[in-house]
């Protein structure tokens, strides 16, 4: 009886076994899911927009044998222009380089200094996207500091304006594109991974300094009054915005 009884066991064990087996089987493959099709798309938007802010660099250097003395005079030129622009509105002005060096001549054909100089230097930045009050600012500013640069660019304002408009503009075009991907390869839709968006980089056309000083001296001995005098112009940027990732096939 005993041995019957485990002839009979045997079977009942070999078959719950390999239903069990079975079974694992199965969850394994359920567990285990399908490989996903991914596809990198890239899509940008840009415009090309005329810069509407000018910043000129208003700058005094001197040089002399007393340092104290060309650092006070320095000092003086700035603060004269900084208070002819306060309380104007139409202008940002900040400081810009402030230095002295120090100059040390020597003796020709030989190693022995001659004598020590110094050099100052003092800096005001001024910015408007009113090009004819900064022209009549620079102009007023003349007698105590001289345009070292002029450059353009987009304010804040106007870039921040430009990058939203064609931001929409780029990730439409980004949908459109990943659509018809997986359209065209016999999916039904997609689901975006991974995405980037870039904006543009903000930059500065420089101008020539001669250009802008030979219009300043044109309109003070043609204009009868600085608001006559011919407008600054800026040149374009290009604003630019990318979206690019990746995006699952479905």
């Amino acid at each position: 009886m005993k041995l019957l009884r485990q002839i009979v066991l045997l079977p009942l064990l070999f078959t719950g076994s390999l239903a069990f087996a079975q079974t694992d089987s199965e969850i394994q493959r359920f567990l285990q899911l399908a490989p996903e099709s991914f596809v990198s798309v890239g899509a940008e938007a840009y415009r090309e927009i005329r810069e509407d802010r000018a910043n000129v660099t208003l700058t005094k250097q001197l040089d002399g044998d007393d340092q104290r003395t060309l650092m006070r005079e320095i000092n003086l030129a700035m603060r004269n222009v900084v208070e002819l622009g306060k309380g104007n509105t139409e202008l940002e002005l900040e400081t810009g380089n402030y230095a002295i060096r120090r100059n040390v001549h020597y003796i020709k054909d030989s190693k022995e200094i001659d004598k020590i100089t110094y050099t100052a230097t003092g800096q005001v930045i001024v910015r408007s996207k009113n090009f004819d009050e900064l022209l009549s600012f620079v102009e007023a500013a003349h007698d105590d500091m001289l345009v070292g640069s002029i450059s353009f660019d987009l304010s804040t304002g106007l870039r921040r304006a430009v990058e939203k408009e064609i931001l929409e503009e780029a990730l439409a075009s980004f949908r459109s594109k990943a659509d018809t991907i997986a359209q065209g390869l016999g999916y039904d839709g997609f689901e975006v991974r991974n995405i980037e968006v870039k904006d543009s980089e903000s930059g500065s056309i420089i101008r020539p300094v001669r250009n802008a000083t030979m219009a300043l001296s044109a309109s003070a001995e043609s204009a009868a009054s600085p608001s006559a005098a011919p407008p600054l112009e800026g040149g374009k940027q290009i604003v630019r915005v990318s979206v690019s990732g990746q995006v699952v096939l479905k």
